[in-house]
């Protein structure tokens, strides 16, 4: 490949921040913007609603298996 095709290849390359949201990405976050509100919308403790929000798609998951 000549180098002039490989830059414009490597430039149209999606970044990591590019890739699609994987649906379980997605249901987390869901659960997570549910227990911020369930909560009152106190801030500040966005990683402790996304664990829980993990913890909890995770043991739904395990329990239909």
């Amino acid at each position: 490949m000549p180098s002039e095709l490989r830059r414009k290849a490597d430039r149209e390359k999606p970044s990591s921040g590019d890739r699609p949201v994987t649906l379980d990405e997605a249901l987390i976050r869901d659960r997570a913007y549910h227990i911020y509100e369930e909560r009152g919308r106190d801030q500040g403790h966005d990683l402790d609603d996304w664990l829980e929000a993990e913890r909890e798609l995770r043991h739904a998951d395990n329990s239909r298996r």
